[in-house]
């Protein structure tokens, strides 16, 4: 489990809320999976290239 959900149980079950930090490190962490997933497919399509 990463500390995104970790932030998130611990505020859910102590507080009994969804605090802002909780969605902001929800959002970063897809983004920063959206990312990984374009450079990947950026990487994969420059090493075709150079392949034929």
């Amino acid at each position: 489990m990463g500390l995104n959900q970790c932030h998130y149980l611990y505020t859910r079950v102590n507080y009994h809320t969804f605090i802002s930090m909780s969605g902001v490190l929800m959002i970063l962490s897809i983004k920063i999976f959206l990312m990984d997933l374009i450079a990947e497919q950026l990487t994969t399509l420059f090493y075709c290239r150079l392949g034929d």
